[in-house]
């Protein structure tokens, strides 16, 4: 199987994870646990307005390697150092706030991204 964006994200939603419902800019996160406020690492939906050509949102202050010890809670480096050979950086949104800011991300190879997050081409609907 070949992955898209489409087919990732409802492989996401399939595993459940957590998805944020709303009728702009719904996301999914890439993992558990993130309890609710604890959003470390998401996927926009592929036909969010304002994020379709950076659907991966990772949380800035959290992104090895940091130049301080801490990063926020729940954050997995695992995940992380899977999915970056596979992102590539487009922007962060609150430079100036790190604590605070996401990091925005295109996705430049999908099938190694669903590889990456442990998805199975048998949970992905067309």
């Amino acid at each position: 199987m070949t992955w898209s964006h489409q087919t990732v994200y409802q492989a996401l939603v399939a595993r459940d994870e957590r998805e944020k419902e709303s009728d702009t800019n719904k996301y999914v996160t890439l993992y558990q646990p993130q309890p609710l406020g604890y959003n470390c690492a998401l996927l926009y939906r592929p036909d969010s307005k304002s994020y379709a050509k950076a659907p991966v949102h990772l949380h800035a202050w959290s992104i090895p390697p940091r130049k301080h010890d801490h990063h926020r809670e729940f954050w997995r480096d695992d995940v992380f150092l899977k999915i970056r050979r596979t992102i590539e950086f487009v922007r962060c949104d609150k430079p100036n706030q790190p604590d605070q800011a996401f990091c925005q991300y295109q996705v430049t190879d999908w099938d190694g991204f669903a590889a990456a997050l442990g998805l199975h081409a048998h949970r992905a609907t067309p």
